[in-house]
């Protein structure tokens, strides 16, 4: 899993946390997957990897959304502020 900044992207190696995330989003097959993979010794950091810059990301701060029209992916607003206002 990554986040992307700007222009760039970031990976990250698969980890518990990545399962539960996964399998409580009903991504269990890409779970099950991951965890294949990863028995198999992939989706691991390198060894000795060095990074340029961390980010350390608090979820917290971050507010899910909602696309409020179909046909206009720019229309999103923060899912707590729909209320009856949600159509699909």
């Amino acid at each position: 899993m990554g986040a992307e900044v700007g222009a760039t992207t970031s990976t990250f190696p698969y980890t518990p946390n990545m399962r539960a995330y996964l399998n409580a989003t009903a991504r269990g097959p890409v779970a099950r997957a991951a965890d294949k993979a990863a028995s198999q010794g992939f989706l691991s950091a390198d060894e000795g990897a060095e990074y340029d810059d961390i980010i350390n990301i608090v979820s917290a701060w971050i507010c899910t959304h909602q696309r409020n029209n179909k046909f206009m992916a720019s229309t999103y607003i923060p899912a707590e502020s729909i209320g009856s206002r949600a159509y699909y």
